[in-house]
């Protein structure tokens, strides 16, 4: 089997996503895939100038470059596969132009360019005659891997199928001689919310639904590794990439079920993502709040691998329990009269509802908090954590000799690799699909504008004026915290824009809400779904995340912009950011060039600015 580096050069925010989905995938594919490089220019080109690099196929995601692909004619590698990623080239950003453009050379290319100058792609690779060779990748890290081994399969170098217990027994590896489709075949089935596996030579397809439902069902069968059967030595945990949403919270008929994954909160803070699903029993709930989060904590490119003495009832595509003590995760219920609860910061008070008594007490190895409102009202909180956690076998290799019992090599991931949206795989639900597109994005509404303002709510510029170039400042470029969705699903705010333009949500945004006068963001409604039911009037501040939770609805990426005494929104329309403003007429703050309506007559609350809360 041949064996394969993996490179990324630094071109976006994403490099690392980009090249975690590469070698994951190729490695679940089958493919030999023995180093993951570092990201950056430099580890690809000084790995293929070393004896190492003899024997072995490089792979290198990069934006369109002349010098790379020159350099690799030169290099020790056997054979170099260019991915041109069509998200960070400004040349090459579909498969039309990479067929047709000519790349120019790069600032700092030596003569080693010289015969590649003024050449497209296509032409390149019929003069390398096979020792390298360039491909688009598209846009996403799926579809560069999709590219990539397509690439592969093009230069006769194939699979050996899915990662199983049939390969590399006693030492000896089995090529497969065919070509196999193995990954392709799980990204079919994973388009119409299935999964599909391969274990003891037989093919398996289910609902991702139902294989959580019989987790849950058939929970107390499920082969259990013990702590005194790992070779601790043999213990890997892969979790470099910082993901969005390591937590959800689904509200169903009677109540609310949470699961969040304690490791990565404690890594990168709790990130929660909020789904409703008013007529879901408490079973079918669960099912889907374990496949929501697994389909999340997939963006950190989570595996464990683990040596353990080997286990008969361990197979491919099923589920195992292993020990707490290598990871952790949460189950935290609530039922009661009040349903959807939230902390603010340090102060006991949860949706605007003060706690006056919390009362937690231990039964049958949970907690449970009984909380008493100053209302009277009263409901529980159940928290369980069990000494083991369910993770997802995907794959294992043994191996043995005559001195050493038989070792089993797992990969386990909290779940399968698909589908991308694991409720809903065709229409979406706004969670998974993340932050654009024209099924919306939903999450949780109850934050502060500085919360969605880059560089902790600096001001942009300390003028009352947004001059050219502001928005590029790469201090002040917002990150995925900023942009991520923000809109309640099934708010009235969410049903009232549903298919609205930009233009449009603007215009009724603005027509709907009177000015007030107060500081950053008011106390009175901490989640804007209240305040767009509630208020008449609002600052800039709170205007501003109105139209954030509204452009989120639609799938229309936005953030907040501070400068000197003043709030306003950018949003992503075709490729460019542009600013619009939801209280003020200025130029500088209307880039869009949306019509501005006239707003209503102001309608304050009387104690709206007393109790503005400053970020």
């Amino acid at each position: 089997m041949v064996d394969i580096v993996v490179g990324c050069d630094t071109n976006t925010g994403n490099d690392s996503q980009a090249i975690n989905t590469v070698a994951s995938g190729l490695k679940q594919a089958g493919f030999n895939v023995v180093e993951q490089l570092s990201v950056g220019p430099g580890p690809f080109s000084q790995y293929g100038y070393t004896a190492e690099a003899k024997g072995k196929v490089g792979i290198y995601l990069m934006a369109a470059s002349l010098f790379s692909f020159a350099d690799g004619t030169k290099d020790l590698y056997d054979k170099d596969i260019f991915i041109i990623r069509g998200d960070a080239s400004q040349l090459v950003t579909s498969q039309e132009a990479f067929e047709t453009s000519v790349i120019p050379r790069d600032s700092d290319c030596n003569s080693v360019c010289d015969e590649w100058t003024g050449m497209t792609y296509p032409q390149m690779n019929q003069k390398a005659q096979g020792k390298c060779i360039a491909v688009y990748g598209g846009k996403t890290g799926e579809e560069m891997l999709q590219a990539a081994i397509n690439a592969l399969n093009g230069q006769g170098i194939v699979s050996g199928g899915p990662t199983s217990g049939t390969g590399d027994v006693g030492g000896t590896a089995i090529q497969i001689k065919d070509k196999t489709f193995y990954g392709l075949i799980k990204q079919m089935i994973g388009a119409i919310d299935g999964v599909f596996t391969i274990a003891n030579n037989m093919a398996y397809l289910l609902t991702f639904k139902d294989l959580y439902k019989y987790q849950e069902l058939y929970e107390e069968y499920i082969p259990e590794i013990k702590e005194s059967d790992i070779l601790i030595e043999g213990v890997r945990h892969d979790w470099t990439t910082e993901g969005l949403y390591n937590a959800v919270e689904v509200t169903y008929a009677d109540g609310i079920i949470k699961y969040q994954h304690d490791v990565l909160i404690e890594l990168y803070g709790e990130n929660t993502f909020y789904y409703e699903f008013p007529e879901d029993d408490e079973e079918t709930a669960k099912s889907k709040a374990r496949a929501l989060l697994s389909a999340h904590i997939r963006d950190y490119s989570l595996d464990i691998q683990i040596d353990c003495l080997y286990n008969p009832n361990i197979t491919v595509g099923g589920w195992v329990k292993i020990p707490k003590t290598l990871t952790n995760v949460t189950t935290t219920q609530m039922k009661g009269s009040i349903k959807k609860l939230y902390k603010a910061q340090e102060k006991k008070m949860r949706k605007g509802v003060t706690i006056s008594n919390i009362n937690e007490i231990s039964n049958e190895g949970k907690t449970i908090q009984q909380v008493t409102t100053e209302d009277g009202e009263q409901y529980d909180i159940t928290i369980e954590k069990k000494d083991y956690e369910i993770y997802f076998v995907q794959g294992y290799r043994m191996r043995w000799t005559p001195k050493q019992a038989p070792i089993m090599h797992l990969t386990l991931k909290y779940g399968p690799d698909t589908p991308e949206d694991p409720v809903n795989a065709t229409i979406g639900i706004g969670g998974i699909q993340s932050t654009t597109g024209s099924a919306g994005g939903f999450g949780d509404d109850c934050f502060y504008v500085c919360e969605i303002m880059p560089n902790n709510n600096a001001y942009i510029n300390d003028a009352h004026v947004l001059a050219p170039g502001d928005l590029e400042k790469p201090e002040f470029a917002p990150q995925e915290q900023h942009t991520r969705p923000r809109c309640k699903q099934g708010s009235n705010l969410a049903k009232d824009v549903a298919g609205k333009t930009p233009e449009e949500v603007y215009v009724h945004i603005r027509s709907k809400f009177g000015y007030c006068l107060y500081a950053d963001s008011s106390a009175l409604w901490p989640c804007v779904s209240d305040m767009y039911d509630q208020a008449c009037g609002a600052n800039c501040g709170d205007t501003t995340r109105l139209l954030k939770c509204a452009f989120d609805a639609i799938g229309v990426k936005s953030w907040g912009v501070h400068i000197a005494g003043h709030y306003f929104n950018a949003l992503e329309l075709n490729g460019k950011w542009v600013v619009v403003d939801g209280t003020g007429s200025y130029d500088y703050s209307n880039t869009a060039g949306f019509p501005i309506p006239s707003k209503p007559a102001n309608c304050c609350e009387p104690n709206q600015q007393a109790q503005a809360n400053t970020c």
